[in-house]
């Protein structure tokens, strides 16, 4: 797997819990915005190798990929547990980090004790 970029970038969507998503800033004149979000790619047994994000209608994010729908999710392989089981340093280069950038979409929206929430998808 260590060689196959493809694979470790599987390996790492499926694997961390959140990453940090950019944006193009609405309320800041076009400026980068980012911030550290959960995610998941699907069940355990179940990866789809695409990120979905479980967010308010009120989130900067939402407000960001309605005007602009590209984004980028930064992740690294550290959160995996894989750099520490090799006793690897996170910022070794062998500790793998991957960037999925594609457009943020919306999958569905449900109620949820009177809240709005959003399910929005990455399709790359």
């Amino acid at each position: 797997m260590r060689f196959n970029s493809r694979s470790t970038a599987r390996y790492i969507v499926h694997n961390v819990d959140w990453g940090s998503i950019s944006t193009i800033s609405a309320s800041m004149d076009g400026a980068p915005f980012g911030m550290a979000t959960s995610f998941s790619d699907g069940t355990v047994t179940n990866s789809t190798g695409v990120p979905y994000f479980y967010l308010t209608k009120y989130d900067p994010v939402v407000k960001n990929i309605e005007l602009n729908a590209m984004s980028s999710l930064a992740l690294s392989e550290a959160q995996s547990g894989y750099c520490k089981e090799h006793d690897w340093d996170p910022e070794l280069p062998l500790c793998s980090r991957v960037t999925v950038i594609g457009k943020v979409c919306h999958f569905r929206s449900f109620t949820f004790q009177v809240k709005m929430y959003l399910i929005y998808y990455m399709a790359w």
